[in-house]
């Protein structure tokens, strides 16, 4: 079985970060984290990208997760499962990262070079990982691509102090009543 070799998977992860990159330009406190580690809810993965901000409190650490993002370059492999294992592996990584709700309420994506040709297996992937609240994209679709970056651009207005403070505030009202 034909597999994907680690530079071309890295091209994806490429290709992704550098459109992350174009939408936060030169953001102060926001970060792109690749290969980064974070706790889900039973292990502990290597992401291939997370967008970070940095906190208010915490000056210099970048551990608001804005968004967790798993980047599957599959080839034109010919065995018809070998979509639907990348798929699976997705599924298990993202899953678990969602679950733990210590990371806060960060966009979870899974990003693809393509969707299954007619021979690989026939399942709705778009609605599988909906499910789970993970939005799934094919980069090279135009459409999908303005889609993730105008969601990248509402994230980053989550980010900002301002808006970490507003939170802070809602929390302390909460808390007093």
């Amino acid at each position: 079985m034909e597999e994907i070799s680690s530079t071309e998977g890295r091209q994806l992860e490429n290709e992704v970060k550098k459109k992350i990159e174009d939408v936060i330009a030169d953001r102060m406190g926001v970060k792109i984290l690749q290969e980064h580690k974070i706790l889900g809810l039973s292990a502990q993965w290597k992401v291939d990208i997370a967008v970070a901000a940095e906190l208010l409190l915490y000056p210099g650490e970048y551990s608001l997760y804005l968004a967790i993002i798993e980047c599957k370059n599959i080839g034109d492999v010919g065995h018809p499962y070998t979509y639907h294992t990348h798929m699976c592996r997705a599924y298990t990584e993202l899953n678990d990262l969602r679950l733990n709700s210590k990371l806060g309420a960060p966009k979870f994506y899974l990003m693809v070079n393509r969707f299954p040709s007619e021979h690989e297996v026939k399942k709705n992937y778009h609605e599988l990982f909906k499910n789970i609240g993970v939005k799934m994209i094919n980069i090279h679709d135009p459409s999908e691509q303005t889609e993730f970056e105008g969601e990248m651009h509402s994230m980053l207005r989550k980010s900002t102090f301002e808006e970490q403070a507003r939170k802070l505030e809602e929390l302390c009202k909460i808390h007093n009543r």
